[in-house]
C-alpha cells in the first residue's frame, strides 16, 4: 500500500482525491494488486474509499494466473497499481481518467519461472464520481491499438506520467528492453476518447548502458526548460555498467551504485529525442 500515488478530483468539488497503489495485495490464491480511491475530508482523514481491484468496484480486467497467454505471471502477480497517473477527461462525461500500470500482467511463454517473460499493461480506467469503474480499456501490446516494434520488450507500465504533444493528451510509460543491453525505454502514446492508442512513438537512450534502467523506476514531466514549446522529461536511471552481471556480488563493483543518475530528456513536437544529459549521483553535490 502506497506504492503509487496519483490526486484527481473526481466529484468535481474542487478537493482532490487520493489514489494509492496496493500492487502487492492477494486476491484469491495470487498477487493481483489494487487501487484504493480516498475521499479525504477537511481534517485529512479518510472520511470514505473505494478499492478497485478484479471484480470490485466495477473494474473487470481479467486480471488472472490460470496460464495462458496473456494473463498474470503465476510467479510475480499482475502488480496491478505499480504505477499510476491522473488523465483529463478523455470521454467528456465530466469525470476525470485514471491509468493504472500493470507491469506483470500480459505474459508469455509457459507458466515456468525461466521462461516467463511479461509484457506488462495499462488499464485506463473511466471513473464514476463515486470512486467507482464505469469501463476501461487495456493497452498492452496487441491491444487497444499498440505494437511493440520488437519483441525484446518487457514490463510495459513500470512507471507513468503525461504531457501534451503537439496539442494532444500523451502517455508516457516506461518499460525495459531485454535486448541487446537490457536497457530501459519510455513510450509516448496518443489517446483518443476511448481509452486506445491513436498514435505511437518509443523513445530510447541516445547511450543505452546494460541494464540500465533507463526511465523503467521512475519518470517526471518537467517545465519547458529550453523554451521550444514542448516540457521536458525526467527520467530516472539505475546504471550497470563495466560489464557486471545481475545477481552477482557487490563487491568491488562500486560503479553499480556510483551510476545511477536522473537524465534530463527533451523532445521535440513529435515526441522524437533532442538531447539527454545526465545529472549523477555524486557528481551532482548530492
Amino acid at each position: 500500500f502506497g506504492a503509487a500515488l496519483c490526486a484527481l478530483d473526481l466529484d468535481g468539488d474542487g478537493a482532490p482525491e487520493l489514489a494509492v497503489g496496493a500492487p502487492d495485495q492477494w486476491g484469491g490464491s495470487m498477487r493481483i494488486g489494487s487501487v484504493h480511491v480516498l475521499f479525504l475530508d477537511a481534517q485529512r482523514s479518510v472520511a470514505r474509499a473505494v478499492n478497485i481491484t478484479e471484480g470490485s468496484a466495477g473494474f473487470a480486467g481479467g486480471l488472472s494466473s490460470e496460464g495462458t497467454t496473456g494473463v498474470c505471471s503465476s510467479f510475480s502477480g499482475c502488480q496491478f497499481g505499480r504505477a499510476l497517473v491522473a488523465l483529463p477527461d478523455l470521454d467528456g462525461d465530466g469525470v476525470p481518467e485514471l491509468a493504472v500500470g500493470a507491469e506483470s500482467d500480459h505474459y508469455v511463454g509457459s507458466t515456468a519461472e525461466s521462461s516467463v517473460r511479461a509484457w506488462g499493461s495499462i488499464f485506463v480506467l473511466f471513473m464514476r464520481a463515486d470512486g467507482s469503474v464505469r469501463t476501461h480499456s487495456k493497452i498492452a501490446n496487441g491491444l487497444s491499438g499498440l505494437t511493440y516494434s520488437d519483441s525484446h520488450v518487457k514490463d510495459f507500465g513500470r512507471s507513468l506520467a503525461t504531457l501534451t504533444l503537439d496539442g494532444a493528451v500523451t502517455l508516457v510509460a516506461s518499460a525495459q528492453a531485454t535486448n541487446p543491453l537490457g536497457s530501459g525505454l519510455i513510450f509516448l502514446l496518443t489517446l483518443g476518447a476511448d481509452g486506445a492508442v491513436t498514435a505511437q512513438r518509443e523513445v530510447r537512450p541516445a547511450a543505452p548502458k546494460y541494464n540500465d534502467g533507463w526511465g523503467y523506476y521512475g519518470l517526471a514531466v518537467l517545465p519547458d526548460l529550453d523554451w521550444d514549446g514542448v516540457p521536458e522529461l525526467a527520467v530516472g536511471v539505475q546504471a550497470c555498467t563495466g560489464g557486471c552481471i545481475m545477481f552477482a556480488s557487490f563487491s568491488g563493483n562500486a560503479d553499480y551504485y556510483d551510476k545511477d543518475a536522473v537524465h534530463i530528456v527533451s523532445l521535440d513536437a513529435t515526441g522524437a529525442l533532442t538531447e539527454d544529459s545526465e545529472v549523477a549521483w555524486p557528481a551532482a553535490s548530492l
